[in-house]
């Protein structure tokens, strides 16, 4: 029998913690610090962790939310989920 790959629920939480930063800029409940992640004021304590969040967990971000919603604040400040800072 194939093996079944087990899916990473750390990963998936912090994926979730990063969600609302992605779109309005910051936290108001400690989302990101439930999962290990620093914040002072709503904004996480380390900007460039921010933005390599941003291209590690931004593409299911933006593939999850409806067509018709509003820009992600994240996506005007870093540039398309995925790429690197560099290849902006």
């Amino acid at each position: 029998m194939p093996v079944r790959r087990k899916t990473q629920k750390r990963s998936a939480d912090v994926a979730v913690a990063w969600a609302p930063y992605f779109e309005e800029g910051c936290v108001l409940l400690c989302q990101l610090d439930m999962v290990g992640i620093p914040t002072t004021h709503g904004e996480p304590d380390d900007a460039e962790a921010a933005e390599v969040a941003w291209h590690t967990y931004g593409p299911d971000f933006m593939a999850s939310r409806e067509a018709s919603a509003d820009e992600p604040w994240a996506l005007g400040e870093y540039g398309l989920p995925g790429r690197t800072k560099h290849a902006r």
